[in-house]
């Protein structure tokens, strides 16, 4: 059984057939879509709120320092 290192293929795998498949099609485009949303701004709107719920759920503030300039 081959084993998913990367989210895009463990969501793949947890998705009901129907929307894997529209899911796969998506794949190639996982980089410059990735890169697209670095550049605009758009992974930060979308990254916060997990990074703030990780740290009100009581994680380390440290991996902020980490990412964080």
């Amino acid at each position: 059984m081959p084993l998913p290192l990367d989210g895009g293929r463990v969501l793949h795998s947890l998705l009901p057939p129907s929307w894997a498949t529209s899911f796969g099609k998506l794949e190639p485009f996982g980089l410059p879509i990735l890169v697209i949303l670095l550049l605009t701004g758009a992974l930060e709107i979308l990254l916060t709120p997990v990074f703030l719920t990780y740290i009100i759920a009581g994680g380390s503030i440290d991996i902020l320092k980490l990412l964080l300039p």
